[in-house]
């Protein structure tokens, strides 16, 4: 057994699986996205999800560790995309809404907001049951990954 540090610092074990055994198989079943009748070579549709921010925002990090907790909640396979956005022209030409953004399938996960034009460098909040909170709601995540199943 090995072990890492996590980005937080914490102390991870990792038990290394032989490739080819029958408990590499039994742990690749395990993975989000993962399927039984996966063959070699075959494309899977996969949705794209990016989170969009800018260097230093304190909200970049947890709002990756939400999607990914989202993602393997509802079991779906995703391109995850970090896009970090670095002057204001970039942000008018990627449609960023500020710091951070999460997008499903191009869309962003706050139906409210997905014909604003108020891009640019700025800091990004969400209203959360009521509160302000650097992250988009988990329940707003989830809908725009049902969403975009649905299309």
């Amino acid at each position: 057994m090995s072990s890492f540090k996590d980005w937080k610092g914490v102390e991870r074990g990792v038990e290394e699986v032989p490739h080819g055994t029958e408990a590499a198989s039994e742990a690749r079943g395990l993975l989000p996205g993962s399927r039984s009748d996966y063959k070699p070579g075959e494309k899977e549709e996969s949705m794209k999800v990016e989170v969009l921010y800018f260097a230093g925002c304190p909200n970049h990090i947890p709002a990756v560790e939400r999607v990914r907790e989202v993602l393997a909640q509802e079991g779906t396979p995703a391109e995850m995309v970090e896009v970090e956005v670095k002057d204001a022209a970039t942000a008018r030409q990627v449609g960023f809404l500020g710091s951070p953004s999460v997008r499903v399938d191009g869309q962003d996960v706050e139906s409210a907001v997905r014909g604003s034009g108020a891009f640019g460098m700025m800091c990004r909040t969400y209203n959360d049951s009521g509160r302000r909170a650097g992250v988009p709601p988990p329940e707003w995540i989830r809908a725009a990954v049902r969403e975009a199943k649905g299309r």
